[in-house]
Parts: structure tokens; C-alpha cells; sequence
């Protein structure tokens, strides 16, 4: 697994949940990365949801608050 500890902590948007996307988000959740993911297909968002990714949708979210 690719080391992302420097990432530790850090709030990152993952956009589109399609098989990398939702790959990416699971890598980063296991680094200790908080992660909202969002993708326009609503069965990806439900995928993810199912799979434990916080979706969130990233259109309209303040991006100040992430790093």
C-alpha cells in the first residue's frame, strides 16, 4: 500500500466513486485520512455509503475546510 501518513489527519474530497475513485477513498481511510467522497451516479454514492465512505456532495461544500 502506498504510505499516505502524511496525510494523516487531513480532511480530502475524493470526486467520482467509480472502481479507482472508491479505491483511493478506502486507501485514504485506512491511512487515518478523513474523506468525503462524491460522485453524480446516485448507485456510486450508495456503493460507497455501503462500503463505509462518507459521501458528501462536494458542489456545494465550504472548501476552506479541506485540506
Amino acid at each position: 500500500m502506498i504510505d499516505l501518513s502524511k496525510y494523516k489527519g487531513k480532511k480530502v474530497g475524493v470526486l467520482g466513486l467509480g472502481k479507482s475513485g472508491l479505491s483511493a477513498a478506502h486507501t485514504l481511510l485506512k491511512s487515518g485520512v478523513f474523506v468525503v467522497a462524491w460522485d453524480d451516479i446516485p448507485e456510486q454514492r450508495a456503493k460507497a455509503l455501503e462500503e463505509g465512505i462518507p459521501v458528501r456532495d462536494l458542489r456545494t461544500i465550504d472548501w476552506s475546510e479541506m485540506d
